[in-house]
């Protein structure tokens, strides 16, 4: 599922993906902490990770992402 989220993501033509959850887990579809350090988030940490879906886009600055606030109240 999540690698035809990725490649449905991809097709689209979205440059990268976000994660927060475990990295054992998403680093077998390429995640990692190393990417996410390239974006501004509230939830930065061990457990925000990112994958380029095209290459090199990371390299190319900072990225910010906003949340729906609906996100926010999940808890």
């Amino acid at each position: 599922l999540i690698r035809d989220g990725l490649a449905h993501c991809k097709a689209l033509g979205f440059d990268a993906a976000a994660v927060l959850g475990d990295p054992d887990y998403y680093k077998r579809f390429g995640f990692t902490p190393e990417a996410a350090r390239k974006f501004e988030s509230e939830y930065s940490g061990d457990h925000f990770q990112a994958l380029e879906l095209r290459e090199g886009v990371l390299r190319a600055g900072r990225w910010k992402l906003a949340y729906p606030k609906a996100f926010g109240a999940v808890g």
